[in-house]
């Protein structure tokens, strides 16, 4: 499960890329780098299980996984739109390293402790997103854009529900 763990970023990654490709009219290059991508893991697989077992199967998914996204960035650049992934990522690791910090701090707790680690995690996770300005003022008015739905959403569930008895 923890290889796991380390697999589901760039995973989580790779999910944009194919609008990506799609946007630039390159899906042609998005396709033979996922079936490169694709062939890697199934290598990897028919290797790693008979010697592994279960880790197998997770040890190919966070290698495959990571080399895609890195050819599929390496792609992008070469298109001409370079990803500066150190200036990129920098601020959500020093936040995910604080929030690592907190949760490893009432690891050991008792129950009650550790949910309120949790929520203080997810607390000192978000704080530090927005101290260190991860995201600029275009994107956080777009996320309001986004967001502004909830409201009226929120205003005919409650009209709803006072009709209904």
């Amino acid at each position: 499960m923890q290889l796991l763990g380390l697999g589901l970023f760039p995973f989580f990654m790779s999910t944009i890329f194919q609008y990506l490709f799609a946007a630039l009219d390159e899906q042609k290059k998005f396709l033979v780098s996922t079936m490169i991508g694709s062939s890697l893991r199934i290598v990897l697989l028919v290797a790693l299980i008979p010697r592994y077992g279960f880790v197998g199967p997770s040890i190919a998914f966070v290698c495959s996984e990571t080399v895609i996204v890195g050819i599929w960035i390496y792609q992008i650049s070469k298109i001409g739109y370079p990803a500066r992934l150190g200036s990129l990522m920098w601020r959500p690791l020093a936040a995910g390293a604080a929030m690592a910090l907190l949760l490893y701090a009432v690891s050991a707790s008792p129950i009650l402790w550790q949910i309120g680690g949790a929520t203080a995690s997810l607390l000192v996770y978000g704080l530090g997103l927005f101290l260190l300005r991860t995201f600029s003022n275009e994107e956080i008015q777009q996320a309001r854009e986004g967001i502004a739905f909830v409201s009226p959403l929120v205003a005919s569930w409650a009209n709803k529900l006072r009709r209904d008895p």
